[in-house]
């Protein structure tokens, strides 16, 4: 290779791979020898712009080695750049140094083109499908687009160093800076800035060359540590019992009772030792009680625990919830735990004969080098979303779907929600890799906070437009008020008349689907995708958040004119909160917290400079100093800050501060306290972090088109730190991004202010916390008629715009005639004239408004037996809209594992261990059966 040097060398220790390596060279990457040939080439672009220009790689290549990126676009492998900006070609010909080209393109997108380039390690994933692989690439980006050498060298050799620890079999990245190279020697260097790229390299060479790995198998000392307070030693003593009586020889681990009174000398040496012990344990079981909350050392040992939990490569974490708790922390009902409740010994020991089981069955892996959020989704057949009043109903239908088919992954909460798993990101995660959806749609389901949030979810990848995803709603009963959620598609009639003859063709019709065969014809609406379905939820939000805009400080119509653009000062005075009442600072509220990954610590800078300048009385806190203090800011903090972006998806610990604040809002907080604020384009999975409602996003378009078009200017009382910040290489952002960031700081301020003049009633429903993308779209059409016309519509207005109609339920079988009238007549004696059941609806199109059988449907026993007439013809799935995005009546909303007040119309009755399951928030992670 005497065309191509190595100037300088970082070698990558990793569990996964050994050592891996990333070579700085010199030379001409069209000079690579063939006998040296990698897995993959690198080039970037701006936009799509595939001219083969001089100068550029993608024009060396056109010119010396006659391969055209343009025409390999034509005909690529896969394309991820509405996810990650990337594509890659398909094989290349055997005559060249490289197997396949990853293009990367840089669409001017508002964020640093470093950051962005992780997306180029995200698509290696699946390029390199857990095969070693080599990579060549340039410094990209730093040509004709001119972003600076050393920055960027920076960037992608960070980038590369966490993917490689993280898993990816990247054994060699070759970094090539341009040269003329004769015979071993540099006769040219092409580069602005080849010394400071250089020092760079040297610098991140001394910093992670050769660095220590964390050994992968940790030798295991204990099968179980045990903790729990004092106070309930007797029913420790029970547990542990229990756990002998399943395996005799079991090791366990029992916390000592002194923990509270550790001096604060020996403090940190405890809490090494305690941790160092979790780690050589297979499970830590924390006793959840009242007296277990009130012990700061028990919360300081669930919260170690809850660190090992993360590195873990399978959850640690088993905690046992054996009493009634008013108020848990709200990261604990982050963690699945065994619902042992009201201190049952039955329970308990069923509980730990489960966990004996679980100890057979976990690796004996334990650490993770490189701890990131896995953001893949889980892969199921069939999801089966149920209010867990339901639980019956939806039991006989997985039996009946597993029976149909043996071989289905279904995802069943009761099945797949194991003890220590983080339930809630599990859920989010699931509905992202199953390939259907099915919602047991109920009066106790659309008055759960948590099934609306699985439904949307499910609706928006059933929405969008590369999604494979089939969703299907399924209404096990007559719904009394349900929630605009559920009045935008066609539910399927499977009410008590009709139940068994309707699920029997939805089952068959579903697991006939997923096999790639025909399904019943009357459910072609539900099978076949449409058009009008397909919503672009990102492209959505963005103009929402454009129209909200102009209606809020422009004059105009459709353009905003420079001088009507009346924009925000931020003068001071827009909010002063009163301190008078707090004399103990160390009880004093904090107002404002942040969560963000470490790489975008300046824009919690900038934020907080921003607050500080025009409030100086708020309480600010831009970091926590203890593991304890991070998790009570997401639990106390008035607001908390959120700046998402591909560094934040990508951190365990950010995540986790996410979800704790979703939950809180949820079930808790009658204010909002999550305020996101996206600072990067997003991956395109996980999808539940595009469905959350974010008021600010800086990448939007509209804020350089403030700056560039309308002049805007920064307020004088920022301007100043605004030109110092430019002076600080790692405090650098654009003008554009400072007035979004401006923006958000006036709205934040604006919302505290309101907030203190007019106090909320405490918090009496619970709150979907993932938007619904017809409703999304509906309130995009709404806003765009305020701002062409200047007029709002009333609800009735609304309602009729967006073609609600009272029948919402699709038949596919007719109910028996003798029930018919009966049902009616029930209707009218209880009042229920506006209420919808299945006999309403027999009639429910003009196009099909006689049933009959089929002849080329196979029906089964079950159908030949009922006089049950199947219907033939689609019905089409109707889209409405509803006047806003949020449930109009949540009085009663319950979490899908709790009570309901909501009276049930269609079976049965309520346990009372579900009804005691309403007491408290998070009740997913309060059952495991």
């Amino acid at each position: 290779m005497s065309n191509f040097l190595i100037v300088d060398k970082l070698v990558v220790n990793t569990q996964f791979s050994g050592q891996c390596c990333i070579e700085l060279c010199q030379g001409d990457i069209t000079d690579l020898d063939v006998k040296d040939k990698v897995d993959v080439i690198c080039v970037s672009v701006f936009g799509s712009r595939y001219t083969p220009l001089s100068d550029t790689l993608v024009g060396a290549l056109h010119e010396k080695l006659k391969l055209s990126v343009k025409l390999l676009a034509r005909d690529k492998a896969e394309d991820l750049r509405h996810a990650y900006m990337c594509w890659w070609s398909k094989p290349l010909p055997d005559h060249l140094p490289y197997r396949k080209l990853l293009c990367f393109e840089n669409r001017g997108k508002v964020c640093r083109p470093q950051e962005l380039v992780g997306n180029v390690f995200r698509c290696l994933v699946p390029i390199l499908n857990n095969e070693p692989g080599t990579v060549v690439t340039p410094l990209l980006n730093t040509g004709i687009q001119g972003v600076d050498e050393a920055t960027m060298l920076v960037g992608m050799v960070e980038a590369a160093i966490k993917w490689m620890k993280a898993g990816l079999p990247l054994k060699q990245l070759k970094i090539v800076m341009f040269a003329k190279v004769v015979k071993g020697k540099v006769v040219q260097v092409n580069m602005r800035n080849l010394q400071g790229v250089l020092k760079s390299f040297k610098e991140l060479k001394e910093r992670y060359n050769n660095s220590d790995v964390i050994p992968l198998d940790v030798p295991l000392e204990y099968d179980i540590y045990l903790s729990h307070s004092p106070e309930d030693d007797e029913i420790a003593s029970t547990v542990e019992a229990r756990f002998r009586a399943s395996k005799p020889d079991i090791r366990i681990y029992k916390s000592k009772h002194a923990l509270d009174e550790v001096a604060d000398g020996q403090a940190s040496f405890w809490q090494e030792e305690v941790f160092n012990v979790m780690l050589r344990s297979a499970r830590v079981v924390p006793i959840l009680s009242a007296a277990f909350l009130e012990s700061k050392a028990c919360v300081d040992l669930y919260n170690m625990a809850l660190c090992c939990n993360r590195r873990a490569q399978r959850d640690l974490l088993a905690p046992l919830y054996i009493e009634r708790i008013e108020d848990m922390p709200t990261y604990m009902g982050l963690v699945q735990y065994l619902d042992c409740s009201p201190k049952d010994e039955a329970k308990i020991g069923e509980s730990c004969r489960d966990l004996v089981k679980s100890l057979e069955r976990d690796s004996l892996k334990v650490h993770s080098e490189m701890v990131m959020a896995d953001d893949s989704p889980l892969h199921y057949d069939i999801f089966v979303s149920y209010s867990h009043q339901d639980s019956r109903l939806a039991v006989s239908i997985v039996e009946k779907l597993q029976k149909l088919n043996p071989k289905l992954k279904i995802f069943f909460d009761r099945q797949e929600l194991k003890v220590g798993i983080a339930w809630q990101r599990t859920l989010y995660h699931a509905i992202d890799g199953c390939r259907s959806f099915m919602a047991l749609v109920s009066n106790t389901y659309t008055k759960s906070a948590m099934c609306i949030e699985e439904f949307n979810l499910a609706l928006a990848k059933h929405c969008s437009s590369d999604s494979m995803i089939r969703l299907v709603p399924v209404c096990i009963e007559r719904l009394v008020d349900s929630s605009p959620e559920f009045q935008q598609v066609k539910l399927i009639n499977a009410t008590p008349c009709v139940f068994d003859p309707a699920v029997e063709i939805i089952c068959t019709s579903l697991v006939d689907w997923i096999a790639g065969k025909d399904w019943y014809p009357q459910l072609d609406s539900v099978f076949r995708r449409r058009i009008g379905m397909i919503v672009d939820v990102s492209e959505c939000a963005a103009e929402r958040r454009r129209l909200q805009f102009f209606l809020e400080y422009g004059k105009g119509n459709n353009t905003l004119n420079c001088e009507d653009v009346e924009f925000p000062t931020l003068s001071k005075g827009l909010y002063s909160p009163d301190r008078s009442i707090t004399k103990n600072k160390e009880n004093e509220v904090c107002d404002v917290a942040f969560s963000c990954a470490p790489k975008d610590k300046l824009f919690v800078t900038f934020m907080a400079r921003i607050l500080r300048e025009v409030s100086p009385g708020l309480v600010i806190k831009e970091t926590a100093d203890t593991e304890n203090e991070r998790l009570a800011l997401m639990e106390s903090a008035r607001k908390v800050v959120v700046f998402l972006s591909a560094n934040y998806l990508e951190s365990v610990e950010q995540v986790e501060e996410l979800h704790t604040v979703l939950l809180r809002q949820r079930y808790r907080s009658p204010t909002q306290v999550l305020f996101p604020v996206t600072i990067h384009h997003l991956p395109q999975l996980p999808t539940y972090f595009h469905l959350v409602p974010c008021d600010f996003n800086l990448t939007d378009p509209l804020w350089l088109e403030l700056f560039t078009k309308h002049k805007i200017a920064l307020p004088p009382n920022l301007e100043d730190d605004w030109q110092m910040s430019q002076k600080n290489s790692e405090l650098q952002v654009e003008n554009h991004v400072f007035i979004g960031l401006i923006a958000a700081a006036h709205s934040l301020l604006l919302q505290l202010s309101t907030e203190s003049e007019h106090p909320p009633s405490p918090k009496t429903n619970h709150q979907p916390m993932l938007l619904n993308v017809l409703l999304l779209r509906a309130k995009v059409e709404r806003l765009l008629k305020e701002v062409n016309h200047g007029a709002k519509e009333d609800k009735d207005e609304m309602v009729n715009r967006a073609g609600y109609q009272e029948n919402y339920l699709l038949d596919v079988v007719d109910p028996p005639q003798e029930s018919f009238s009966t049902t009616l007549e029930s209707q009218r004696d209880e009042g229920l004239g506006s209420g919808t059941s299945c006999h309403k609806h027999v009639n429910l199109s003009s196009q099909d408004s006689q049933g009959f059988t089929n002849p080329n449907v196979n029906t089964n026993s079950s159908l030949s037996h009922t006089h049950y007439p199947v219907k033939e013809r689609e019905v089409a799935i109707d889209i409405r809209r509803s006047e806003d995005d949020t449930p109009q009546d949540e009085s009663h909303i319950q979490h899908r594992k709790e009570g309901s007040s909501v009276k049930s119309t269609g079976w049965g009755s309520t346990s009372d261990e579900e009804k005691h399951t309403a007491n408290r928030i998070s009740s997913r992670s309060c059952m495991l059966v």
